[in-house]
């Protein structure tokens, strides 16, 4: 049994907590949540843009300096 996995089991046998593992209501927490959040923005996002092309332009709604932003921080990131 490796180190790690035998720290594991005596912590899982005294309740006590071993720095660096996750525990499994805080993953089940953070998975529930993003998933929530998903399909909210998701419903959200469909009431904006209606058709195909509304996606594609985010229905028109994206200021100029908004997206010359965005193209800069892709050029950047790129260069870096």
């Amino acid at each position: 049994m490796s180190p790690a996995a035998a720290g594991a089991a005596a912590a899982a046998a005294t309740g006590v907590t071993v720095p660096g593992t996750l525990q499994p209501a805080f993953v089940l927490a953070g998975v529930t949540t993003t998933m929530v959040l998903t399909v909210a923005l998701a419903a959200y996002s469909s009431r904006i843009a209606r058709t195909t092309g509304d996606f594609y332009v985010a229905a028109r709604s994206v200021p100029a300096w908004w997206n010359a932003s965005a193209i800069s921080g892709e050029y950047l990131s790129a260069a870096s």
